[in-house]
């Protein structure tokens, strides 16, 4: 799902949902089509989060049921590498988030914002029909 890469930036709104076993993501003008995989669990982010593993003190948070709320050990982390975590985030949860599509029978809408000031991230997700939750959030 690399491709994914390419089109996910800050402050896009990302509107996935499933047609006919298909996952379609959509930001912007570009649409990107996926199959539809039978792993829907809540992804473990550790491996998403090891390349960036350091000695400074960060928080990460979720409001998704399974997931770790903790305090972990990164590198400093620039803009980029900023962007490069929500596209590995968002790569690591499409199937759980397909699978919410497909239960719910709705759009899901991620959002991604980047506060320079206070170096973090929030990403939100939810269906359009509905509130939004934190997918995954990471500050100083």
């Amino acid at each position: 799902m690399n491709i994914l890469r390419d089109i996910i930036d800050f402050d896009e709104y990302i509107y996935l949902n499933v047609i006919n076993n298909v996952i379609n993501i959509k930001v912007g003008d570009t649409e990107v089509v996926l199959p539809l995989t039978s792993n829907s669990n809540v992804p473990l982010l550790f491996d998403v989060l090891e390349p960036y593993l350091g000695d400074t003190p960060y928080y990460e948070s979720s409001d998704i049921e399974g997931s770790d709320n903790k305090r972990v050990l990164l590198r400093c982390i620039s803009k980029e590498d900023y962007l490069n975590l929500s596209r590995a985030v968002i790569n690591s949860y499409v199937p759980y988030l397909a699978m919410v599509a497909c239960d719910m029978d709705d759009t899901v809408l991620i959002r991604i914002t980047y506060h320079a000031k206070n170096e973090s991230m929030v990403i939100h997700a939810g269906l359009m029909s509905d509130l939004q939750v934190v997918l995954f959030e990471i500050h100083r």
